[in-house]
C-alpha cells in the first residue's frame, strides 16, 4: 500500500481528464486526438530506439539538463498557480473555460516536472549499469529515455497552447492577431 503522500494517481488522473476540447461555446468532450498523440508518439519513439538498437553513452550533460528542467517546470507550476490566484483576487469575472485552461496547464506542468525527475532517475540507473564511461546505456534505458523525452516535448506543446489560449481569452477577446494585409508596406 502506497502512503497517501506518495500517491500520484490523482495528479495523473487529472492530467488525462483535463485533455478536453475548448470551443466557442465552452468545454466540449474529451480530446481523443490529443490523448492518442500522447500515447502513440512516445510509444513509437521508444519502439524505434529499441527496434533500431540506438544507444548513447554521453549522459552527463543530459542528466544535468533534465534535472534543471525538473526544477524549471516545478517553478512554472508555481507561477501558473500564482497567476490564477491573482486573477481570482482581482475580482475579474473569469470565464470557466479560462479557469480550466489554467488548471490544465498547471496539471501538465506538474506532471512534466515529475516525469523530468523520472527521466533523470532512469538515465542515472542506466549509467550505473555501464562498466565504463565509454560504454553505451542499456537499450531498455535508451528506449525509456526516448519515450519520456518525447512525452515531455508533447506536454510542453500542450502547456504552451493552453497558456496562449488563456491569454487570448483574458486580454485579447479570445482572438489571435488578424491576418496581415498584402497592402501593408506597399507604396502607392
Amino acid at each position: 500500500m502506497i502512503p497517501d503522500r506518495y500517491r500520484l494517481s490523482t495528479l495523473f488522473k487529472d492530467h488525462w481528464r483535463s485533455l478536453m476540447k475548448f470551443g466557442p461555446r465552452g468545454t466540449g468532450g474529451p480530446d481523443y486526438a490529443a490523448s492518442t498523440v500522447l500515447i502513440v508518439v512516445p510509444t513509437a519513439a521508444a519502439g524505434l530506439i529499441y527496434y533500431r538498437h540506438y544507444t548513447f553513452s554521453q549522459v552527463d550533460a543530459f542528466i544535468a539538463a533534465v534535472t534543471l528542467l525538473c526544477g524549471v517546470l516545478f517553478s512554472g507550476f508555481t507561477q501558473i498557480t500564482a497567476m490564477r490566484m491573482r486573477l481570482d483576487e482581482t475580482g475579474i469575472d473569469t470565464d470557466p473555460v479560462v479557469k480550466r485552461q489554467f488548471r490544465e496547464a498547471a496539471t501538465h506542468t506538474l506532471v512534466g516536472s515529475l516525469l523530468s525527475a523520472l527521466l533523470a532517475a532512469v538515465t542515472l540507473v542506466g549509467a550505473a549499469f555501464r562498466k565504463s564511461d565509454a560504454d553505451d546505456l542499456p537499450l531498455v534505458c535508451c528506449a525509456a529515455i526516448a519515450g519520456l523525452s518525447s512525452y515531455l516535448l508533447l506536454i510542453f506543446v500542450l502547456v504552451a497552447r493552453r497558456m496562449h489560449s488563456a491569454y487570448l481569452a483574458l486580454f485579447e477577446g479570445g482572438l489571435p492577431l488578424p491576418r496581415r494585409s498584402r497592402q501593408v508596406g506597399r507604396k502607392s
